[in-house]
């Protein structure tokens, strides 16, 4: 066995690459020539082989696979998948029947998973087994590399330097792992989109919208789509429009304004009602908010709305605390919602129970948050970092055993 380790900035990837001996008759380029040879790198050259197509399909054959786009938000589903995906290219690669076109299914599949560590792993795989990198892998591995934006556009200038043209979807993914550290560089990318001449879509003025922090900025990105987008009609729709709008407000009326606007155009959805709701928390409005979360009809209540929701009863509690007046109000709220959230089957992420067992922390009661921890670990979606919470602030309390049983799993 050959070991093989590739160092990241993250974790430590360690894999086992087997050696492989060449068949009879195998020619002395790609995959086994001893040295790696200049590949034709450019856009449009990934047409699959029959091994390819195989190996292609032995990606879609893992039963974690087909279920990771539903499964975003549990830690444990994209770890399962992650090194499935692995292990299937591992496999292939060994037996020499994985090329450009599995490895974009790959990287497909490790998008939709956000694992910046196995996407940097197929990296290291495509290198090792001398497999033509194609445009695709490129858009992928730099979305993929979201938490590290130098690493993002050492892959973007790599690619323009191999001869690939970057288009609308290279700026969208390069702006995605801007959008968490600088909205100067996002802008900046969309002068140069302007610049090359190249056409934004949907996704870039979503792009826009999220690191806009002024009511300026949203009229002036909004008024340049309204202007070069299909006969003034709007790519986004009136949802995205008034939430954001919503979240850029300056006042509860004017966003009130905008709420009544979607209401009018019946474009009420969770985005629009979760907008409002964080809006009237930020400026303290408990009837506003009340008003806000009883419009929302019962088919838009996701378990984003749900979170949501917890978190502003968590705001509401914190400021109550703070200015010593009653706040049980909003616990009643913050169960009555997760309650319901449980009921209708919208439990589906770790973050609607770290909600409620955070409020149930920052107002002492360590038996309830002890009993959500329960339930959440019977649902099979751990939470490490909670637990740890809880055994801190629960220090020299009567801590309940159901606290302590998840950390033995």
């Amino acid at each position: 066995m050959r070991r093989t380790r590739f160092h990241l900035s993250v974790v430590e990837w360690t894999v086992c690459l087997p050696k492989v001996s060449p068949p009879q008759n195998a020619p002395k380029v790609g995959l086994f020539k001893p040295r790696l040879v200049k590949t034709d790198r450019r856009a449009g050259n990934s047409r699959p082989s029959a091994d390819d197509a195989k190996a292609r399909d032995a990606l879609n054959s893992v039963a974690s696979v087909n279920i990771a786009l539903e499964g975003r938000g549990d830690t444990l589903l994209k770890r399962d998948t992650s090194e499935s995906i692995r292990a299937v290219m591992l496999t292939e690669c060994a037996a020499g029947r994985a090329g450009p076109v599995a490895f974009e299914r790959a990287f497909k599949l490790a998008s939709c998973v956000m694992d910046g560590t196995l996407a940097t792993g197929l990296w290291k795989m495509m290198e090792t087994y001398n497999v033509t990198r194609t445009k695709y892998c490129y858009d992928s591995i730099i979305q993929c590399s979201e938490r590290h934006p130098a690493r993002a556009h050492a892959f973007f200038k790599e690619m323009k330097t191999h001869g690939m043209r970057p288009d609308v979807t290279t700026y969208n993914n390069l702006m995605l792992v801007f959008c968490r550290h600088s909205k100067a560089l996002v802008f900046r990318l969309w002068d140069v989109m302007r610049e090359e001449g190249i056409q934004c879509n949907a996704r870039t003025y979503r792009q826009l919208l999220k690191v806009c922090d002024s009511m300026e900025e949203y009229l002036m990105v909004k008024a340049f789509m309204l202007k070069h987008n299909g006969k003034g009609a709007p790519m986004l729709s009136v949802t995205t429009l008034c939430g954001h709008a919503i979240r850029l407000s300056r006042s509860v009326e004017e966003a009130q304004t905008h709420f009544d606007k979607a209401l009018a155009l019946r474009g009420m959805t969770y985005v629009v009602s979760c907008a409002m709701m964080k809006t009237c928390t930020r400026f303290q409005d408990y009837r506003s908010f009340a008003s806000a979360a009883m419009a929302t009809p019962s088919e838009e209540r996701t378990v984003m709305y749900y979170v949501a929701f917890l978190f502003c009863c968590e705001d509401f509690i914190t400021a109550a605390r703070q200015d010593r007046k009653p706040f049980q109000l909003y616990v009643k709220l913050a169960e009555s919602s997760f309650s319901e959230a449980l009921h209708a089957n919208r439990a589906t992420q770790p973050r609607l129970f770290t909600r409620m067992m955070c409020i149930y922390i920052i107002t002492g009661d360590f038996r309830s948050a002890s009993r959500v921890l329960k339930q959440q670990t019977d649902r099979g979606m751990a939470a490490l970092p909670e637990q740890r919470r809880l055994l801190k602030e629960g220090r020299g309390r009567d801590l309940p055993r159901e606290a302590l049983e998840p950390l033995k799993v």
